[in-house]
């Protein structure tokens, strides 16, 4: 019995001891475990604060980035401001410059046409003549003509006849002079130019006006024949020779004969 009694005893103490063994390894593991936790948590908690601080990193950057961008725009806006103020500067003095260009010349042909308005010419006559303004319901072409036979019939120097008719002209012609350059706004050509241009007559209108005309009431023949002549001058006055008259009348006749479709073309 008593033997029995000590093996069963050894056999208790064997099992007590290999359970405190597992308790300690267990005990071990979780102290394992809960470290590995506190260095995962660590870890991650140091990967966010890098993260957040890489975030801000990020945001100072893109903010700064952005306040330059700004910046330089600003200064942009400012330069272009700037430079259209200048420009418009320029302008400004180039306007002025050229109006006083105009008051000049039209002061000084106004001071010599009085002159020679005086003193006259054996062959002008001696009282000196009067132009009319140009209104919205005079024939501008008409009105023009009018002028030059006038110019020509007093004797008038053909550079002091801008300075005649400047002062009559009102409305688009009136633009028209006011658009020339100071260098043009001297010459009587290059204002009829910009005064025809101005009310869109040009050597096409006189050609249309050429083959559509038709007797007028009250009209002569001769009369007709007159008109239809200055009506044929005025459409190929750009011809220096009788082959470009020949070609001007042959390119018509050749597109009369083209579809309308390809006429327009």
């Amino acid at each position: 019995m008593s033997t029995r009694s000590g093996r069963r005893y050894k056999v208790s103490e064997a099992g007590d001891s290999m359970t405190r063994e597992g308790e300690g390894d267990l005990v071990a593991m979780m102290k394992l475990l809960l470290e590995d936790r506190k260095k995962q948590e660590a870890q991650w908690a140091e990967e966010r604060r890098r993260y957040d601080e890489e975030r801000k990193q990020q945001d100072r950057e893109r903010e700064r980035a952005l306040a330059e961008e700004r910046k330089r725009q600003d200064e942009l806006l400012a330069q272009e401001k700037q430079e259209r103020e200048r420009v418009l500067a320029e302008e400004r003095e180039r306007q002025d410059q050229q109006l006083k260009s105009l008051v000049a010349l039209v002061e000084k042909a106004s001071t010599e046409s009085r002159t020679i308005e005086v003193m006259g010419t054996a062959s002008s006559p001696k009282d000196s003549f009067s132009l009319t303004r140009l209104s919205d319901k005079d024939d501008v072409e008409a009105y023009l003509t009018t002028f030059e036979r006038l110019m020509v019939a007093y004797k008038v120097d053909e550079t002091l006849w801008v300075f005649k008719l400047a002062p009559q002209l009102t409305g688009r012609a009136q633009q028209a002079y006011a658009a020339l350059s100071a260098e043009d706004a001297g010459s009587y050509k290059a204002l009829k130019e910009a005064i025809l241009a101005r009310y869109d007559i040009s050597e096409e209108t006189y050609r249309q006006r050429f083959r559509t005309t038709t007797k007028k009431n009250g009209e002569s023949h001769r009369e007709m024949v007159v008109r239809l002549r200055d009506l044929q001058v005025k459409w190929t006055k750009g011809c220096k020779s009788l082959e470009e008259l020949r070609d001007i009348v042959v390119m018509e006749q050749f597109l009369n004969t083209l579809p309308p479709d390809v006429r327009l073309w």
